[in-house]
């Protein structure tokens, strides 16, 4: 699996925080629909 993605980002983001670096927030609305996800997923795999 690995860090990539918006999981992976957000744990490393978490490290970072807690080491006392300064991160910016996530934005968390891309604006992708049910089926630019799933066709994104498909590509990774």
């Amino acid at each position: 699996m690995g860090l990539n993605g918006f999981a992976g980002q957000a744990y490393l983001n978490i490290c970072k925080r807690i080491l006392g670096e300064h991160v910016p927030l996530m934005n968390l609305d891309s604006g992708q629909n049910l089926w630019s996800k799933i066709t994104c997923f498909l590509k990774r795999a």
